[in-house]
């Protein structure tokens, strides 16, 4: 006799959710402080991720997501404010 097809559990939204926090709130007043110290230089990505102790991805996602006008990319993966 073939076994009976079974189901997937149904899956919820907090079971689809990650247990880490989102960090946007605090980038979001820490990333253009470190900016505005740095000059018209700016800072490479992998800069702001070592001083803030973040993957260089959460970094890289957070600039793509960034609605600041005054932040600009200057370089290869290097950013600066320019306000």
């Amino acid at each position: 006799m073939a076994r009976p097809i079974r189901k997937a559990p149904a899956t919820t939204i907090g079971a689809l959710q990650s247990g880490r926090p989102r960090n946007y709130g605090r980038l979001k007043a820490s990333i253009p402080e470190l900016l505005k110290r740095a000059g018209k230089e700016g800072l490479a990505v992998k800069e702001i991720a070592s001083r803030l102790g973040l993957k260089a991805g959460s970094v890289y996602r957070w600039f793509y997501d960034c609605k600041i006008k005054q932040i600009k990319k200057v370089g290869l993966a290097r950013y600066a404010w320019v306000g």
